[in-house]
């Protein structure tokens, strides 16, 4: 079974130009620290995303490109910042530039975001850091219901402290680079729809500095991931379908240690229903089946229930409720575990109480499972956040959040509590 799951995962890469339109998977930068409350939502006069004219920035146009710049600036204060028992607290500042640019085309899509983010902390300069996401989405139309496009991303990312890694001998976060494209098209047939897609992503970890001097080589993590998924919709009225969905993985350990390689394929077959559920709720919901076998027999199979959901709220103009779940293997900093299982749920609600006013409050549960290592990391969480635009130039917010984990099992990880918050300015000229 394994060496089917291998083989169709290198036919995919030699697939045509078909997969589906779906995002690329990629860290949300400085999302913790974030003052901008603009969630993509399915409706943009929702709360929370409502457009308002008198506050919206004017995009600016160089030749055929439309420019959308903006730079925020926020300062705060973390109570935990190693992220561990012994709970050593500091200001921090975060510098958050961002430019998207789009082509001006009445069809068709071209666009590129760039967005960098830089934290320096007033005591702990270990823990300064640079983060960066490049970012391009490409779609060529056809009809009204086909389309061709191409995705793309370079990022690099910081791992927070005692997250998916146990060193406690490290003198600074962990800290990778993930490039990741894909490919596709979406083919309207009547009611019926089809996206296929592929898709190839590699992740690649540097060396860690120690306490005291040294480095850890942490190329062991580092991976290549090969897939190609077909997604079949049915169109049952003209705001809801149905869909069925099949993708397949293989995933390459490409620099193991001796005795534990992580190469992995996955397997996942899910159903469900997306669009306009009533007149107040749309998104999408799906669950079905997932298969993980590892190369190595060292490594624990997984074999059981998969889902993903993203269900938005709109009780009135003033207020959304999102629910968002979802379940993936994390890429594990545990030499003897080779992914960890992780389920997270996440419920905000978004509340415009004046046109220029936005107010978030969420709360989100996670469980990393360490499976060979028989251990359950829990990170219950809550965030409150505000925003005030002045004029779309020039807007302040502000954001509060608590953060714990609690370990059970026999890994090193740590037990913690941290308290974060800021203030600051965001401008869009």
């Amino acid at each position: 079974m394994r060496a089917v799951y291998k083989a169709i995962g290198q036919i995919a890469v030699a697939l045509p130009v078909l997969c589906a339109p779906t995002a690329l998977m990629a860290q949300e930068i400085g999302g913790a620290n974030s003052i901008v409350i603009n969630p993509q939502l399915d409706r943009s006069d929702a709360a929370g995303a409502r457009n308002e004219p008198e506050f919206e920035p004017q995009p600016l146009r160089a030749g055929p490109f439309i420019l959308q710049p903006s730079l925020s600036v926020v300062g705060g204060y973390n109570s935990n910042v190693l992220n561990s028992a012994n709970e050593l607290s500091d200001a921090v500042l975060t510098i958050t530039p961002r430019l998207t640019a789009r082509a001006d085309t009445p069809l068709h899509l071209f666009e590129v975001t760039a967005t960098g983010f830089i934290r320096r902390f007033a005591s702990f300069e270990t823990e300064n850091s640079e983060e960066f996401n490049v970012a391009s989405r490409s779609r060529y139309d056809f009809t009204e219901e086909s389309s061709l496009f191409a995705n793309a991303s370079y990022s690099q990312n910081i791992e927070p402290r005692s997250s998916f890694t146990a060193n406690p001998n490290a003198a600074e976060p962990v800290s990778y680079t993930n490039t990741a494209g894909q490919v596709g098209a979406t083919i309207g047939l009547g009611s019926l729809e089809l996206r296929p897609s592929v898709s190839l992503a590699t992740r690649d970890y540097s060396t860690l500095d120690l306490i005291g001097g040294g480095s850890a080589d942490l190329s062991f993590r580092d991976s290549r991931r090969l897939g190609g998924s077909l997604s079949v919709g049915y169109r049952v009225s003209p705001m809801v379908s149905v869909f069925a969905a099949g993708n397949v993985t293989d995933v390459e350990s490409r620099n193991p240690l001796p005795g534990l390689d992580r190469g992995a394929q996955d397997l996942s077959l899910v159903g469900g229903v997306r669009g306009e559920l009533t007149p107040v709720l749309s998104g999408e919901v799906a669950v079905g089946y997932r298969k993980r076998e590892y190369d190595l027999a060292l490594f624990r199979d997984f074999g059981g229930l998969t889902y993903r959901a993203d269900l938005q709220y709109f009780p009135t103009q003033l207020l959304t409720i999102r629910l968002q779940a979802q379940q993936v293997f994390q890429n594990s900093g545990n030499v003897q575990v080779a992914g960890i299982l992780s389920n997270r749920f996440t419920v905000t609600a978004y509340y415009d109480p004046l046109r220029n006013v936005r107010v978030s409050a969420q709360a989100g549960y996670e469980i990393n499972d360490f499976r060979e290592a028989d251990t359950d990391a829990s990170r219950p969480s809550v965030r409150i956040a505000g925003e005030y635009r002045f004029n779309p130039n020039v807007s302040v917010g502000a954001y509060a959040g608590v953060l714990r984990q609690d370990v059970s099992g026999v890994l090193a990880l740590q037990e913690f509590t941290s308290f974060s918050a800021g203030f600051g300015v965001t401008l869009t000229p």
